[in-house]
């Protein structure tokens, strides 16, 4: 479905749905613990925490990412709800847009479907069939890597480190900010 912005050439939305057998704070930790994505995301190359809330999860990230098709070095700004986290490109050498989210629906019975969706738009002209391809590829294998991270997390009953690890009361403060 491809998405256009005035002024802009076409911009390409991939959104994919996975069910995964894991919590969704399960799935948040694993998602929101950026420095790892090297280790198990496929064309994450490098990952930088740039700036922290104060409840410990990364609100900018800067990636260096190998799209097979391009390599590109980018700063995202996060933004996380109860069941949704986000992001909006900052800047970028090659993509004028990188806007996306995980959209988490607890099915209550310790599985939950993880949404991607991902709009890309790269500054230099790439024909639309391979901008779709690599952003189909990039959120296919986003969730797979997500599905089997968190899962092993949850059978283990040990999620990769993050703050809200340390402190159980920041998952509860970060899922409900309003109470503070």
């Amino acid at each position: 479905m491809p998405h256009t912005s005035e002024g802009s050439e076409l911009a390409d939305t991939v959104s994919e749905q996975m069910q995964v057998r894991a919590d969704p704070d399960t799935i948040f930790e694993v998602i929101g613990d950026f420095a790892t994505y090297p280790e198990w995301q496929d064309e994450v190359q490098e990952a930088e925490v740039l700036a922290i809330a104060e409840d410990g999860w990364a609100t900018r990230v800067r990636f260096v990412l190998d799209a097979k098709i391009f390599t590109t070095t980018f700063v995202l700004d996060y933004v996380y709800t109860d069941t949704t986290i986000s992001w909006t490109l900052v800047q970028s050498d090659t993509l004028r847009r990188n806007d996306g989210s995980y959209t988490l629906a607890d099915h209550g019975d310790g599985t939950t479907d993880v949404t991607y969706t991902l709009v890309i738009e790269p500054t230099v002209p790439v024909p639309g069939m391979l901008r779709r391809r690599a952003a189909k590829r990039i959120v296919e294998g986003a969730l797979i890597n997500v599905k089997a991270r968190a899962e092993r997390a949850a059978l283990t009953a040990t999620a990769p480190p993050t703050p809200s690890r340390e402190d159980p009361g920041e998952r509860d403060r970060r899922r409900h900010p309003q109470a503070r």
